[in-house]
């Protein structure tokens, strides 16, 4: 990308402009935060090699300021060099710095102390959130801001915030100006992009762009009507999924993500695949979302992308090549183009959109959802009538009255082009299917081969190669000549991979010549693996036992953020006396995300979310004189949106011997709707989005006797599939809205009951009788350790790499393995057959969280970490040795169906 002072970026209503020069962005989502810094260039080339031209990445503030006023842009953070290495592959950027981030990361990329700010209103314009974001924003963005396009860089769009859903948020335009500002000031010229929805009646002063899925031919004809003068770009086009502690891996077709990416080109539009490659959660980055109560991203942050985790090439990677490269290759022949709605057409439930402007146009049809439709005639501006083939991807793209060069007039084709290279222009179809091309008024007919080997036409100065669909999707632009037929193409001609049981491919040079080449005899590349036969335990942790090396005195119940322990997990010590034994059944309220419990030195259970854990209640046994209650918290990751979002973790109320009872009622009645009654209180997909939803929904409301000998603390909690209100005695206690679907755990104090008491549960929607079947009411009947000692320990990495003479027996407990050099230079991942819960470490390496539960089984191992001698170190939970945990090349995700969840996570006869 050419360097110098002064460039000009601008932007009309079908494209992106430098130097007068129209840009047509063919863009995948991939961050390099989650990707090791050494592998950065080969995930960038196989970006470009698929047909990219640009690559799209958030930048993560917790990330680059972990502690505050501490700033990291080094090594695998040094965004600069990253952004440095694709400009040199010839890729452009778009930035997404937040502040707020969402992507499934940790508080949505907010740094967890900025939760300790008192008063603080997360994406609005409040003083304090301000002060923090403008600081950050005023260190990390002006080294980058000299690699804006308008200097002569590859950044050439900027995005403000993310996904910002709430137009009733007080300041909600000040906010976005107050982005755009410290943009402007950091010395970015570009333009500025959002993801907001349109939700605003009144302009940003941003270009609004479009994530989408289910309907991107819907959404692109909205924006394309409510925003005219600029170009359709999707920030995010949806082609995976997320993957969550405890459940199926989530995936999307082939045929569907192709065909979409089809109809969003088809709509004229330019396209971000999010995410193209999703690298990985390492340490404790993972998320949490709002959709139900337990919903934590896992550590494999794959998302079923083209490109897989360990930067292995898919399915769909193939099948979106396609896309992708008719799309940066064709550029020029799209970025002058643009829809009109009124003229897009329904025929047989095939949609047709026709894009047109400046010289010629392009026809799209697609059978959408139809698996029937094989093809459909489409008729020629000029009249030609042309059958045009919707295999094997359910749509197909076609060209007309194209200048290809000064001598070749492309009139019209019923195949979709794979690409436009110099004086060659490459088509694909089914094989067999008759083909029709039009160069100069000059009509030719063929059919497309069946084989490994393209049809080659010349036509005075041009080149017209026809293959099978299967073929284009392994045909490679390289250095001048087309390489067909190979699974990968890397750097250079020494870098040309063949596929299993392959040994030749074409070259296709610029005067149309063939060339066949025959590799010898390959490497193999089966699958390889690697059994760690030995693991010693090096530590069975002392803390269960009340024994820690120092446990620092605290003020009761604290969270772990206010203990400076950020990320993961920390040991908490309650040390109290009772005049006699007692047998008690206890909650921990508003505790998070996971508290495992040991009382005098037993292991008793586990409160919170997930697998072997409750929130029913622990059994207690306490004995008479002294007990000792030790506290594992394990934090699994931040809300990244929703009201919820800068939760706190760890053990934040006192323990409360509880009871289960049942409330009379409840008798049903309609509402009538207050707007004033929801708060103001920023997260994503809020209430307030909602609002003027809830306004026109049916409300019910289901109210509730609570009789109570003694007001006491009571604890609610529910799931249901409606947003969800809850009031006590005519006061406000909690707004529960998530998208489609409400839960609530409801802390009322018993400052605000009575010994009769009047609970209304409000739900928008059709509500049943049995809408709050999942309704729980727990009295808090005693605070076990309002007069205990409380203490605090961190939970850090055992010092000693010595084995010890036992196991972990059932208490958490450190292993370790040795292995010499791994024989391959490609991705690793270690597979645990054995193991509970607990986290990776590997040459040093914070690999991520692990859970013997769907859907991840294989956690990855970047080949750059591998040394001639490898140490894997794992703490388990539950000090379960991993017995028979293997190395493999090839990972594999754990099917729902096929999951024996233990027995017991905590042994019986460790239970009280």
């Amino acid at each position: 990308m050419s360097k110098g002072n002064k460039h000009e970026v601008v932007y009309d209503d079908t494209s992106y402009i430098i130097d007068g020069k129209r840009i047509w962005l063919a863009c995948g989502e991939m961050h390099y935060f989650r990707t090791p810094a050494a592998l950065w260039k080969d995930r960038l080339l196989k970006a470009k090699r698929a047909g990219l031209n640009c690559v799209s990445t958030y930048m993560p503030w917790n990330m680059h300021e972990t502690s505050e006023g501490e700033f990291d842009f080094s090594g695998d953070l040094d965004v600069e060099a990253f952004i440095r290495l694709a400009g040199e592959l010839g890729l452009y950027i778009i930035l997404r710095p937040g502040p707020y981030i969402c992507s499934e990361w940790d508080f949505g990329g907010y740094p967890a102390w900025l939760s300790s700010k008192e008063g603080i209103l997360y994406r609005t314009n409040e003083p304090t959130y301000s002060i923090y974001y403008k600081r950050y924003f005023a260190r990390a963005l002006p080294p980058l801001a000299a690699l804006d396009a308008t200097r002569g860089g590859n950044i050439i769009l900027i995005q403000n915030e993310n996904e910002h859903h709430m137009p009733e948020i007080p300041g909600r335009l000040s906010y976005f100006h107050d982005i755009d500002q410290a943009f402007r000031e950091a010395g970015f010229r570009i333009p500025i992009i959002n993801c907001n929805r349109f939700v605003d009646s009144e302009p940003t002063g941003t270009i609004e762009c479009v994530n989408t899925w289910d309907d991107p031919i819907g959404d692109l004809l909205y924006m394309r009507r409510h925003q005219p003068h600029a170009p359709l770009l999707v920030t995010e086009f949806w082609s995976g999924g997320l993957d969550s502690w405890g459940r199926g891996h989530v995936t999307k077709p082939v045929r569907d993500v192709v065909r979409k990416s089809i109809e969003i080109l088809g709509c004229g539009s330019q396209n971000t695949y999010y995410m193209w490659h999703g690298g990985t959660n390492f340490a404790f980055w993972g998320g949490r979302l709002q959709y139900e109560p337990f919903f934590h991203i896992i550590t494999s942050y794959d998302m079923d992308s083209p490109l897989a985790e360990g930067g292995e090439l898919t399915p769909k990677y193939y099948g979106t090549k396609l896309v992708t490269t008719l799309a940066s290759s064709m550029g020029a022949f799209f970025a002058d183009k643009r829809i009109h709605p009124e003229e897009v057409t329904v025929q047989e439930g095939i949609t047709v959109l026709p894009i047109k402007g400046g010289g010629g146009g392009w026809i799209t049809a697609t059978r959408g959802e139809r698996d029937d439709a094989k093809e459909i005639g489409v008729s020629m501006p000029d009249g030609t009538a042309l059958l045009v083939s919707l295999e094997p991807y359910g749509a197909v793209i076609v060209p007309y009255g194209l200048q290809l060069t000064d001598s070749a007039y492309l009139n019209y084709t019923n195949l979709m082009p794979f690409g436009w290279f110099p004086n060659m222009l490459v088509l694909h179809g089914p094989p067999e299917w008759d083909t029709v091309v039009c160069i100069n008024g000059t009509e030719f007919r063929d059919v497309v081969p069946s084989g490994d080997v393209p049809e080659i036409h010349r036509i005075d100065d041009l080149t017209v190669i026809i293959l099978s669909t299967e073929l284009a999707e392994h045909t490679w632009w390289l250095d001048g000549s087309l390489i067909v037929g190979a699974a990968y193409v890397g750097a250079d001609y020494n870098d040309i991979r063949l596929g299993a049981g392959i040994i030749s491919y074409s070259e296709i040079r610029a005067d149309g010549s063939l060339l066949r080449h025959v590799i010898g005899e390959r490497p193999d590349k089966s699958e390889l693996l690697l059994t760690l036969d030995e693991w010693k335990c090096i530590e069975r942790c002392s803390e269960p036992f009340g024994n820690a090396a120092e446990w620092m005195p605290i003020e009761g119940p604290t969270g772990l953020t206010e203990l400076n322990i950020l990320y993961g997990y920390g040991w908490y010590k309650i040390e109290f006396e009772t005049e006699s034994p007692r047998k008690l059944n206890v909650r921990l309220p508003h505790s998070e995300d996971r508290i495992i419990l040991y009382a005098n030195g037993q292991a008793v259970g586990v409160w919170g979310y997930g697998e072997g854990a409750t929130l029913e209640g622990i059994p207690l046994q306490l004995q008479k004189g002294a007990n000792t209650i030790v506290a594992l918290a394990d934090n699994l990751g931040r809300m990244t949106h929703s009201w919820k979002i800068g939760e706190p973790k760890g053990i934040v109320n006192h323990l409360f011997e509880s009871h289960e009872i049942t409330m009379e009622g409840p008798e049903w009645r309609e509402g009538v709707f207050d707007r004033s009654w929801i708060p103001e209180m920023p997260g994503h997909l809020n209430q307030n989005h909602r609002i003027p939803e809830l306004e026109l929904m049916r409300l019910s409301v289901a109210e509730y006797t609570l009789d109570l000998a003694t007001p006491q603390p009571v604890q609610l909690m529910f799931t249901v599939e409606h947003p969800v209100m809850v009031k006590c005695n005519g006061t406000f206690i909690g707004f529960y809205e998530n998208p489609g679907r409400g839960f609530g755990d409801v802390l009322i104090p018993a400052s605000l009951l009575d010994n009769h008491n009047r609970i209304e549960i409000l739900l928008w929607g059709e509500a049943n009788g049995d809408a709050l079947d999942s309704l729980k009411v727990y009295v808090l009947a005693d605070a076990l350790t309002t007069q205990a000692k409380w203490s605090f320990s961190p939970w850090l990495e055992p010092q000693s790499t010595l084995a010890v003479d036992h196991t972990g027996d059932g208490f958490p407990a450190w292993y370790r393995a040795d292995f010499s050099e791994w024989p391959r230079t490609g991705p690793a991942y270690l597979r645990l057959n054995h193991g509970w819960k607990g986290q990776i470490f590997f040459n040093g390496h914070n690999v991520g969280r692990y859970w013997n539960v769907p859907p991840q089984q294989d956690y990855y191992l970047p080949e750059c970490w591998f040394q001639p001698n490898n140490t894997l170190l794992l703490f388990d939970e539950s000090g379960q040795i991993p017995t028979g945990a293997v190395i493999v090349s090839t990972s594999e995700w754990r099917r729902k169906e096929q999951y024996e969840k233990p027995l017991d996570v905590v042994p019986t006869e460790q239970r009280a």
